[in-house]
């Protein structure tokens, strides 16, 4: 588990370090935002913290990204080929 998120396949090297990197910024409060793109779950700790700091999440993903992150973002962005449907939560 990962800030309280179950994790279905391992995070890469190169998740992490940009989920540390983001949270640099987080905590620094350098930013207003942050944009995600995603297939999986790795970021989904990352999006409910950054939110839980005050940032807006924007997400992008295809329509087979999973649920967990997508309902995670504020907004999130489906850009499948040939396609671009945004889904926006308030």
């Amino acid at each position: 588990m990962l800030w309280g998120f179950r994790i279905y396949a391992p995070v890469s090297v190169a998740a992490c370090a940009l989920i540390l990197d983001a949270m640099d910024l987080v905590h620094a409060k350098s930013v207003n935002g942050l944009c995600l793109v995603s297939l999986g779950s790795d970021f989904t700790g990352l999006a409910a913290r950054a939110q839980e700091a005050g940032l807006m999440v924007y997400g992008f993903g295809v329509r087979r990204t999973m649920a967990a992150f997508v309902a995670a973002c504020d907004a999130f962005v489906f850009v499948d080929a040939g396609e671009c449907a945004a889904e926006h939560r308030a």
